[in-house]
């Protein structure tokens, strides 16, 4: 399914082959899709909501590194070296440490809440209104090179680290909320 500007606030079902990004979000429903994005490739599992961005690799550099942003779900992320492929949620960027060697990790975001999200829910996630579904993200790295993880929640807030795994948690809004790391 997918939904935004152009299906004017109502759900509709994807028939095409090519996403876009900017204007809409997406929304798996108990089938995952592999996705080739900017040179990497995504494996989003069956229920995940997502839309497609882009994201920099520094403060104050251009967004030109493939990004997935991700409401809920799962994902395997495979990266090139020249492309450092990254997945956002509501804790966290998660990516290759930068200039590292092509690389895979798996991302997945929990909601806390366990009732179904409304179709309003998931547009102001969209719009990235303030009040965001909390949850739990939880990163690993599936290769021997480590994962760069950009904390939205936790201590140091956008301090980057580079770990092997990492579980960071919202506990009430934006930048409120736990991070463990796994070195």
């Amino acid at each position: 399914m997918w939904n935004g500007k152009e299906t004017k606030g109502v759900a509709t079902k994807f028939t095409g082959t090519v996403l876009t990004y900017g204007t809409h979000f997406y929304e798996l429903h108990n089938e995952g899709v592999k996705i080739t994005f900017g040179g990497d490739t995504y494996t989003l599992g069956g229920n995940a909501v997502f839309d497609l961005g882009c994201s920099a690799l520094a403060v104050g550099q251009r967004a030109i590194e493939p990004r997935i942003n991700m409401l809920t779900g799962s994902a395997t992320v495979k990266t090139t070296h020249a492309h450092e492929g990254s997945i956002s949620t509501e804790e966290g960027l998660f990516g290759q440490v930068p200039q590292s060697a092509a690389m895979s990790y798996f991302v997945v975001r929990q909601l806390h809440q366990h009732s179904a999200l409304s179709l309003q829910e998931k547009v102001n996630w969209f719009e990235n209104y303030a009040n965001q579904p909390i949850g739990m993200t939880n990163v690993k790295t599936l290769t021997s090179v480590l994962e760069n993880v950009t904390p939205y929640v936790g201590t140091k807030i956008g301090k980057c680290r580079h770990v092997h795994s990492a579980k960071l948690v919202t506990t009430s809004s934006w930048g409120h909320g736990t991070a463990v790391y796994h070195f």
